[in-house]
């Protein structure tokens, strides 16, 4: 059975975040990291990876300090931490929400998964527009370009409600939502466990994927 790694105390990474006007959120910030800690692109590049939150720079400091503190936390500490769930013992889990049947309650699952799926991509590609994947995880990200375009589609539905409409579809919109999740999370550990196997075993990568001509991102 998969075992659940304790739950780690993430606010000062979400500080660090704010306070240097980070425009990626934090549920995005975990997926693109675990995108790239996987990633079939080689040598992974944290530092680069971290500087592409603020669109490839880092942002300015006050003093060399905050730069240590930085990497300290983000690197040493939040980076280090998703490694473990290249083991399958340790499977990544994407951020808990308790969902409301209401508008608003739905549509921040929808747009949290929506943004961790790209955060995801962009993780796993980098500057890259194609990669060769294993079969395995060309699958997993098939489904979860198609995941992708249904939270995209449920954003969109909330957006832009029916004015007749009422709330009674809401609560079957909620579990269905969640369950899209569980394949999600389900999906997104395929591909990090078949490109953690392709690493170890040295296997040939076969599948050509472009993520601008499917829009996986």
């Amino acid at each position: 059975m998969a075992k659940r790694k304790p739950a780690k105390d993430h606010r000062e990474v979400i500080a660090l975040l704010d306070r240097y006007k980070c425009s990626v959120p934090f549920h995005a910030v975990r997926t693109r990291f675990i995108g790239s800690i996987c990633s079939p692109v080689d040598p992974v590049a944290p530092l680069q990876t971290l500087k592409n939150l603020w669109d490839g720079e880092f942002p300015a400091f006050d003093a060399i300090e905050d730069v240590n503190h930085l990497l300290n936390t983000l690197i040493n500490g939040l980076w280090s931490e998703l490694t473990a769930h290249q083991n399958p013992e340790y499977p990544f889990r994407l951020t808990p929400l308790i969902t409301k049947p209401t508008p608003d309650s739905l549509r921040l699952l929808a747009l949290t998964r929506q943004q961790e799926i790209e955060g995801f991509v962009e993780g796993v590609f980098g500057h890259h527009e194609s990669l060769d994947f294993p079969e395995s995880a060309h699958h997993a990200m098939q489904v979860l370009q198609d995941l992708r375009g249904m939270f995209s589609g449920a954003v969109h539905l909330l957006d832009n409600p029916n004015p007749q409409d009422d709330d009674s579809s809401l609560p079957g919109l909620v579990s269905n939502l969640n369950k899209i999740s569980h394949i999600l999370e389900a999906d997104m550990n395929v591909a990090i466990q078949s490109f953690a196997r392709a690493r170890v075993q040295g296997n040939t990568l076969k599948y050509q994927t472009d993520r601008t001509k499917e829009n996986l991102a």
